[in-house]
């Protein structure tokens, strides 16, 4: 209900009834050579008008999983492929509930690869908790 509150609607009864996905996402990294990726593997936009994205665990093995936000000019290029100006935002999420959201018509997200740290022993480990929201009135 909180990540509801934040979204905003153009058209007046748009907000309900409203589809709602709730999805774990877990990736894991158990090597150096082993990347960890989270799909697509480039920038891109999801389909839905609202993404909430809240870090459920990240382990203390882990390195990569930094978030980009760009423009809708990039979607689906590869971060090499991306011209400073049209990056938005980059950040990392480290702590628990860290979260973002993303007005999917407005821009284009990716996240790096995570790889497992040579400091520690354990598996490298990103687990998510993504919400989304769409109208389920459709426009004919």
């Amino acid at each position: 209900m909180r990540d509801f509150k934040d979204t905003f609607w153009p058209e007046k009864g748009l907000q309900s009834p409203i589809y709602f996905g709730v999805h774990f996402v877990r990736i894991i990294s158990s090597s150096i050579s082993d990347r960890g990726i989270s799909s697509p593997d480039c920038f891109h936009q999801d389909g839905e008008p609202f993404t909430f994205a809240h870090l459920v665990r990240r382990s203390k093995s882990t390195d990569g999983g930094v978030n980009y936000i760009g423009s809708t000019g990039v979607r689906n290029m590869a971060l090499g492929e991306v011209p400073d100006s049209e990056i938005l935002a980059e950040f990392e999420l480290g702590n628990f509930m860290d979260s973002f959201a993303v007005h999917d018509p407005r821009v284009s997200h990716y996240v790096t690869p995570i790889i497992k740290s040579e400091a520690h022993a354990e598996d490298a480990e990103r687990c998510m908790i993504l919400i989304d929201f769409s109208p389920m009135v459709q426009k004919i």
